[in-house]
């Protein structure tokens, strides 16, 4: 009786504390939006914004940048582009932060993406404090400035719905047809994606649905080829959406299943400049096919 109920007082004391992670995560995020321009995800071309002036004066928590960025005034000569203004606010706070992502399909992904190395951000929030839900980030081969082939970021798949908690939303075809455009921002540029593959995949290469991931950079067109297909062969869906030598693309990992070896990718590329969104939205409501 004794061990039961010390048992019963365990499993109540990590329940609350999962409840607290739970509440603070959603507050962090509902605090990181509030000083991040809303975004509309849409065609319409957007200029990035020039900064004329920033304080030098940063908050306490802050962190060394992976990367040597710049803010820099429009009558400052640089061959380097300015930061887009929306960002400077949580780039004083964070100096690891290089993007925004928001999914026009699932409300609660609408957050920062952060870049550091591939393990901090797992358990760290955006304030460096220690976080089992982490905080996005992109993989840390990627390059943001020049801007990789492939942007991959990695998210948990949180049960209580934060981070990729609820990407899987993507394997639900009439989500997927009705909401299919994913927004994201670099400190440097911006763009809307448009899904090509939603795909339950494994990172060990001893299974039969085994794909590399991590692939900033193509050494070749077939290899590139190759990553998309691979994602294609194992997507729920059957998407119209071709892909070109040049388009941009951007990858979305979390852990999915029962092995800790599989994996739900979502694989986006940009949308072109003869492109609308309502022209790709439609080919997808209406070319689409479950498999």
């Amino acid at each position: 009786m004794l061990l039961s109920f010390v048992l019963f007082i365990s499993a109540g004391v990590l329940l609350v504390r999962y409840m607290i992670m739970t509440h603070n995560t959603r507050e962090l995020q509902r605090s990181l939006r509030e000083e991040f321009p809303a975004t509309e995800i849409s065609k319409t071309a957007v200029a990035a914004q020039v900064v004329t002036s920033v304080s030098p004066s940063l908050p306490e928590v802050s962190f060394a940048p992976m990367q040597d960025y710049s803010v820099e005034s429009a009558a400052t000569p640089t061959q380097e582009p300015a930061m887009r203004g929306e960002f400077v606010s949580l780039f004083r706070k964070n100096h690891d932060i290089i993007g925004w992502l928001k999914l026009e399909s699932v409300k609660e992904i609408d957050f920062p993406v952060t870049q550091r190395d591939n393990s901090f951000y797992v358990d760290h929030d955006f304030y460096g404090r220690k976080s089992a839900s982490g905080t996005a980030f992109l993989d840390a081969s990627c390059s943001v400035l020049p801007k990789a082939e492939n942007m991959i970021i990695h998210a948990h798949n949180m049960k209580n719905g934060t981070m990729f908690g609820k990407l899987y939303y993507l394997l639900d075809e009439n989500i997927l047809i009705n909401s299919p455009l994913a927004s994201f921002k670099t400190l440097y540029d911006d763009g809307v994606y448009v899904p090509y593959a939603v795909s339950e995949v494994s990172i060990d290469p001893q299974s039969d649905k085994y794909v590399p991931l991590i692939k900033a950079e193509f050494k070749s067109l077939q290899e590139r080829n190759k990553y998309v297909e691979d994602l294609r062969e194992f997507s729920a869906f059957e998407l119209p959406i071709d892909i070109l030598s040049q388009d941009e693309l951007l990858t979305l990992i979390t852990c999915h299943g029962k092995e800790k070896s599989e994996r739900l990718v979502v694989g986006y590329r940009k949308l072109r400049e003869d492109e609308t969104s309502y022209e790709v939205v439609e080919s997808i409501r209406n070319n689409v096919k479950k498999r």
